[in-house]
This record gives C-alpha cells, structure tokens and sequence, in this order.
C-alpha cells in the first residue's frame, strides 16, 4: 500500500501542477525575462527606456514566482489530502509513506514514475 499511496499521491501531485497552471505561468515567466534581456541589450533606446521596461518586466517576474509558489502550495496540499487519505483508514501511515519516498528506492522509483507521466502526456 505504501507504493500506491506514494505513487497516487506523486502523480496527483504532477495533476495538479499541469491543472493549475505552473508550467504556463513558468513559461510566461521565461518569456518575460527573455524580453528584459533583449531590452538591454537593444542599443537604440535610451537608459530610461531601459530601466522603465526592466522594472515591469520585474514586477511581471515577482508577480510570475508568487504564483507559481502559491499554486505549487496547493498542488502539495493535493499531495498531502492523498496521503492522509491512505493514512486515516490505516492503509499506508504518512510516515511509512514519507520515510520510503526519502529512500534512494523511493527518489528513484518516483521519478521514473513522473518520467513515464511526461511521456505519456507528451504523446496526446
């Protein structure tokens, strides 16, 4: 029950992360930092233009990580709500669970597991 409790969980987790969006606003965020660099380094504006341009793109950017945290905050909470709900019943305990995700067998095992989700994901 342990390997299912993690595996859900870890993949509930990955759900939640494509649901909510990070990987958009991630990308946007790239985007954004993207532009600011090439605003620097465009030689036909001015340094105040620069700098203008360059303090939005940072507000985008601190705006860009808030989300990000928040929403990864809630894909955890989808994580935790998965293993207490293995651990309430008595069919997996959040430690047992936990104690085998920090294993080199747990590291291992859950990242080939998210590999195999990537890939699937990236054939539709």
């Amino acid at each position: 029950m342990i390997y299912l409790a993690a595996s859900l969980a870890v993949l509930g987790f990955m759900v939640a992360l494509e649901g909510l969006g990070v990987l958009q606003v991630a990308a946007d965020a790239i985007r954004t930092s993207r532009a600011a660099a090439g605003v620097v380094r465009d030689r036909s504006l001015s340094d105040e233009e620069k700098e203008r341009s360059v303090r939005a793109a940072s507000v985008t950017l601190v705006k860009g990580f808030v989300s990000i945290g928040s929403r990864t905050v809630l894909a955890a909470g989808l994580f935790l709500l998965i293993l207490l709900a293995f651990d309430l019943p008595g069919a997996a305990s959040l430690g047992s669970v936990t104690a085998w995700l920090a294993t080199l067998e747990g590291i291992v095992g859950m990242s080939a597991l998210v590999v195999v989700w990537i890939l699937v994901r990236r054939r539709r």
